[in-house]
């Protein structure tokens, strides 16, 4: 084990990458895709497995929260605190995510499959209600003298074909009737199986580029060990398609990785749907309508360009943004908010080779549905225009009841006058929030981003914006003492996870143990909010009266479907958005690169979904590395190199079992390392990613030694000399006593581990003076 050390972060919500599988393991998995709306097969592997019924394990965790609900054992709003374990009939139950700090809502509980929390519905579950839900999905009852907890985590439950999980998946859904529940208890069902997909026991949907709805279960196999299962369907706002894997000898994290793997494949290699939506109204006419080039990333690097006509890149929007169930009128002002921020920012990824990406850096696409076409339609060609030219607009999932300027939410961003602060009663200061974060937890988030002190002992607002959120937070205990809401919500999202701070517009206070925050809305703020658009339709407005509302003093202007709307360049930072689905603030790139190389790396990266318009950066970063570690070791690049950047520092720290001050690691050709934001964010990304590179390139040789040895390689080939207190006036080395391997693999603390990493270096470069080979140090 290596371990790159960095102020990293412990995560209290969790997103799981499994290591990357042969092409072997997916032929030995049994395997079947089916288009939703037919049935039909579109694919398939070994699917007469699937017809035999096997335990469906965590599965059973999906139909007992749907039994919950519906019969109020539970409401949307009940947490119940993780302990670990438990014991049932004598039995212990535990869990397997890491440790969470605060009590879980019901959705969390589903995505990340906490054995605790069903156990504990268990006891207040009825069996009839269970099978009644059962039953109604096609599944077979409980077994009678099963413990309802054993039942409801799915540590007992009735054999069932795993085909048959998959229609039971698709039912719940795309039927809104199944459990008969009602629209908040139904929302609870699906954010529990999309965060599966994101954060949760399925997150290599994720890590895909797959935006699924889907959950795992992982039970005993006939004749011993372990089988893992996985259903899912995508995409998530409006499901086309269907997967069901069962892989022998796995767990269903290992079974979601390798889906995820075919549904990714898949989705690659479709075409794009040729538009349906009827033509536009009649104008100037012109030989063709105008289209946006769209970069989706491969897997193993590059992109692949996909051409959309304006019209269908605009409906394929407003699946990805839209609220679900959205008025017409809603979703027509919506149209004309995506087409505007479409054709202002083309050419925005330009020397990727695209316009636009389809992740939230600018715009979400998914598969477009019939009311989506019909919004497009209604407002073919329509923009909003400041000036006779298309406008910069924003927009954000709900403003909590103040819109924000962008000013305070992007420094150096113009504050253009249709773009002020307003009171929104349609938004109903909604959604309401709450959470605590645990006090060590916060403030090691803090320490890890570079703050000092003996301890923060308090969190307290010190300013506002004129819309009333929060803009700077006083920090006591810590030093700097100050830091601004912007930046510290980031903070928290990227290390803690974004449901915790949802808006900069709350307030905090202190607790026994830890910070209590409450807030409202969702994102940040600045222009058209897409819930309150929703509220002002319910109410009657027209999609120009909602536009008025949200964007004053803008002009809505009809281009002719053949002609281009005049673009007029805005500064970086003006124009992204922030979609509903993840509130993230606008990135950075991580690092200038002139050129991309002409040919394909020699390794393959994984990135998450937020950092794919990075990727271009990123490879640069790594290929300078590889270029400087091989010339300078006299080796060659690792064959199948693998460098794994994970969605957040959960993820890492679950897959790796690292220490939270942990930034990578690296195992024979595979590296894994935390978030490329959280990276940047500690002005550690450039150096972690080199002595990550150094350890891939060295291992061969020194594998087996000493870990000083392979460390102190690392940092030598990484260009990180012993600390300065181990150098003599004359430069030499002192000589020190070297780290044993217990120092650098299991330090007690960071302050620990520093010292042992330094002595690391001190002694590598004092027996490297003495050896002058690399390769000979022992």
């Amino acid at each position: 084990m290596r371990r790159a050390l960095a102020a990293a972060v412990v995560a209290g919500a969790v997103l799981s990458l499994q290591a990357a599988q042969s092409p072997d393991d997916v032929s030995r998995a049994a395997w079947q895709q089916v288009d939703l709306a037919s049935g039909r097969v579109l694919d398939a592997s070994l699917a007469d497995r699937l017809a035999v019924p096997a335990a469906p394990g965590s599965f059973m965790k999906l139909p007992a929260l749907i039994a919950a609900l519906a019969s109020r054992v539970i409401t949307p709003d009940t947490r119940i605190t993780c302990t670990g374990e438990t014991t049932v009939a004598g039995q212990i139950v535990r869990c397997s995510h890491p440790p969470v700090r605060h009590a879980l809502r019901p959705e969390e509980a589903l995505a990340l499959s906490c054995n605790v929390y069903f156990a504990t519905v268990g006891e207040r579950l009825s069996r009839a209600r269970l099978d009644g839900v059962l039953a109604s999905l096609g599944l077979p009852p409980t077994p009678a003298r099963a413990p309802m907890p054993l039942v409801a985590t799915g540590l007992r439950a009735t054999p069932t074909p795993p085909v048959a999980l998959l229609t039971a998946l698709s039912r719940i859904v795309r039927d809104d009737r199944v459990g008969s529940l009602d629209t908040a208890e139904r929302r609870v069902v699906i954010d529990g199986l999309r965060g599966s997909a994101v954060y949760g026991t399925s997150g290599a949907f994720a890590m895909r580029g797959v935006e699924a709805l889907a959950k795992t279960g992982t039970a005993d196999a006939p004749g011993g060990g372990e089988q893992g299962l996985v259903v899912a369907v995508w995409p998530a706002a409006s499901p086309t398609r269907g997967i069901v894997l069962l892989a022998q000898g796995a767990a269903g994290m290992d079974a979601a990785d390798l889906a995820a793997r075919i549904a990714s494949g898949a989705t690659a290699a479709r075409a794009p749907s040729a538009p349906s939506a009827p033509s536009a109204p009649s104008a100037p006419s012109a030989p063709s309508a105008p289209v946006l080039r769209v970069g989706y990333a491969k897997p193993g690097g590059g992109y692949d360009v996909r051409t959309f006509a304006l019209e269908d890149y605009v409906a394929r929007v407003l699946a990805g943004e839209a609220a679900a169930r959205s008025p017409a009128a809603a979703l027509e002002a919506l149209a004309i908010t995506a087409r505007t921020f479409a054709v202002a920012n083309r050419g925005r990824h330009q020397r990727d080779g695209f316009d636009l990406c389809p992740l939230t850096h600018c715009q979400v696409l998914r598969e477009p549905d019939a009311a989506g076409r019909a919004a497009v339609a209604a407002t073919a060609g329509q923009v909003l225009t400041w000036e006779d030219a298309p406008a910069q607009v924003f927009y954000t999932a709900s403003c909590g009841g103040t819109s924000e300027r962008p000013s305070d939410v992007w420094a150096g961003s113009q504050d253009p006058p249709y773009l002020r602060i307003h009171h929104d009663s349609a938004c109903k200061r909604e959604p309401h929030w709450a959470s605590e974060i645990p006090g060590p937890d916060l403030d090691r988030v803090l320490r890890a981003a570079g703050f000092r002190g003996r301890g923060l002992r308090d969190v307290r607002r010190q300013s506002h914006t004129p819309s009333g959120r929060v803009r700077d937070l006083h920090l006591v205990g810590l030093a700097p003492d100050a830091i601004s809401a912007q930046d510290f919500r980031n903070l928290v999202g990227r290390s803690l996870g974004w449901q915790l701070i949802k808006s900069t517009n709350f307030t905090v206070r202190r607790t026994g143990s830890g910070f209590y925050f409450e807030g409202h809305g969702f994102g940040h703020g600045v222009g058209l909010c897409v819930l309150g658009s929703v509220g002002r339709a319910e109410h009657g407005d027209s999609a120009k009266k909602i536009l008025d509302s949200y964007f004053p003093g803008l002009k809505i202007r009809t281009f002719a479907t053949g002609s281009a709307p005049i673009t007029r360049n805005a500064p970086a930072a003006s124009i992204a958005p922030v979609a509903p689905a993840a509130p993230a603030a606008p990135a950075a790139p991580v690092a200038p690169v002139a050129s991309v190389a002409p040919n394909p790396p020699a390794y393959s990266l994984v990135l998450p979904p937020t950092a794919e318009a990075d990727r271009a950066a990123i490879l640069g970063v790594i290929d300078r590395a590889l270029a400087d570690v091989t010339r300078a070791a006299g080796r060659s690049t690792p064959a199948d190199l693998r460098v794994v950047f994970h969605p957040s520092a959960a993820s890492f720290q679950r897959e790796t079992g690292e220490s939270w001050w942990s930034a990578a690691r690296t195992r024979g050709s595979r590296i894994d390392l935390l978030p490329p934001d959280v990276l940047r964010d500690r002005g550690t990304f450039d150096a972690t990613v080199r002595h990550e590179i150094a350890h891939a390139v060295t291992g061969p040789v020194l594998d087996g030694r000493p870990m000083w040895v392979q460390e102190g390689a690392a940092m030598h080939f990484a260009g990180e000399p012993p600390p300065q207190s181990l150098v003599e006036a004359d430069g030499s080395i002192r000589r020190v006593t070297c780290p044993s391997d217990l120092d650098l693999r299991q330090p007690a603390s960071a302050a620990m581990a520093r010292q042992a990493y330094g002595l690391a270096a001190a002694c590598f470069e004092r027996a490297l003076a003495g050896t002058g080979d690399w390769t000979r140090v022992k």
